[in-house]
């Protein structure tokens, strides 16, 4: 009897919850890519930048306006999002890592291991390469994600609502601070 090729082999090998967990994790990091992006490319809007962009896609830059008149909420949906999101890369990466990582003996060793490569992921994929490319291509990756946002805006609305008037309110009540440093002295 022939042997089977050294591909079929392999496939044959592959363990499915193991291509479903790095499928899903790859889901997660790009998602939270976006929302991440999403935090820059929304906030370093000008309103030049908006009324350009107008001309060629009003309907968008009328909801980025409508998302932008609340700047707080927005703030508070993009990063309840991307938590939401982060813990479940995290959970799914704890979950492959059982069997991705079972040679390895110690625990510590082990959990180590797991908390580095996946905050590495997340920081990587997920925050650094994300805002660098919103940051360069704000108009664009706005006008890209802005009716993904509305809906999550309307999505976390109960969560985020509540989060915009808690800061609204700790603002307030501890008064804006003071800084005793000048231009001049950070400077130096």
């Amino acid at each position: 009897m022939d042997k089977e090729p050294p591909s079929i082999s392999f496939l044959e090998n592959l363990d499915t919850d193991l291509i479903l967990g790095f499928a899903g994790i790859f889901a997660l990091l790009f998602c939270t890519a976006i929302v991440s992006g999403a935090e820059v490319a929304f906030f370093s809007l000008t309103q030049k930048d908006l009324d350009d962009a107008s001309i060629e896609s009003p309907e968008k830059i009328k909801i980025l306006n409508r998302l932008l008149e609340r700047p707080k909420k927005l703030l508070a949906t993009l990063l309840v999002a991307n938590n939401f999101i982060n813990i479940g890369v995290v959970i799914l990466f704890s979950l492959i890592g059982k069997n991705l990582f079972e040679n390895i003996a110690s625990p510590i060793l082990k959990f180590s291991v797991e908390v580095i490569l996946i905050t590495f992921l997340i920081l990587l994929f997920g925050e650094v390469l994300p805002k660098i490319y919103a940051n360069r291509n704000h108009v664009r990756f706005a006008k890209l994600i802005v009716f993904s946002i509305a809906v999550l805006d309307k999505l976390l609305s109960p969560i985020s609502l509540p989060m915009r008037s808690l800061t609204i309110y700790l603002q307030n009540k501890l008064g804006k601070q003071k800084s005793n440093f000048s231009v001049d002295q950070l400077s130096q």
